[in-house]
């Protein structure tokens, strides 16, 4: 992490009235509520997966709970790259996303193991559609409440923090929507719930490339 911001934007700054943020990890806490929040629509809109008793609370709620954990640490990650001469390194945003991703895969495989729920051939592709198309929407707010934390600072990798709030965002939707979808089926797991998570850090990616475009153009 670079301690230093650079001379020319300290020149540019030179006069100027400048508010502090909050720190990246202050401002990352707003994850929580918005996780919440879609957590409970997910339970009153569909509600809890029908295998929920052969899950377990700890494969379950704990491990959910977890998941919005890692979602809160990416976000703060996140976060810093608004904050010039502060951002981490790129090798740590690898780190961070390659340990967020492992754990969804690690805890598919640990709920397949004391639940083994297959989609019907018939309907896998509905299934699927469900399965990526939902998570996807019930994250966007996230996403967009990252955005708008993201444009109070001063970018310089918009791309970047982009598809990190995708990621942390993708995180928080699939914590709870996993507390729905009964089938631990790894190959379904992996196409649709992590196709999604994947799916909104590509869509932060690209919101972040073309809104620096658009400042600049």
């Amino acid at each position: 992490m670079t301690g230093r911001a650079p001379d020319s934007l300290k020149a540019a700054l030179a006069g100027e009235r400048v508010r502090p943020l909050p720190s990246p990890a202050r401002r990352a806490i707003w994850i929580v509520p918005a996780a919440v929040a879609v957590t409970a629509t997910v339970l009153a809109w569909w509600g809890l997966r029908a295998d929920h008793a052969a899950v377990g609370p700890w494969r379950l709620w704990v491990a959910s709970s977890l998941q919005v954990a890692l979602a809160v640490m990416l976000a703060r990650f996140t976060l810093a790259e608004s904050i010039p001469g502060q951002h981490p390194s790129l090798r740590s945003h690898v780190v961070v996303a390659i340990a967020a991703v492992l754990f969804v895969v690690l805890l598919t495989e640990a709920t397949f193991a004391v639940s083994r729920t297959f989609v019907p051939t018939a309907w896998a592709p509905r299934f699927f559609w469900i399965c990526f198309t939902r998570p996807i929407v019930l994250g966007l707010p996230v996403l967009i409440l990252l955005g708008v934390m993201l444009r109070h600072g001063l970018l310089s990798r918009p791309a970047l923090a982009g598809a990190l709030a995708g990621l942390a965002a993708g995180l928080a939707s699939d914590a709870a929507w996993r507390l729905y979808c009964h089938v631990s089926d790894p190959s379904h797991v992996l196409a649709a719930h992590v196709g999604a998570i994947l799916s909104l850090s590509a869509t932060g990616m690209l919101a972040g490339y073309f809104l620096r475009n658009g400042s600049t153009s």
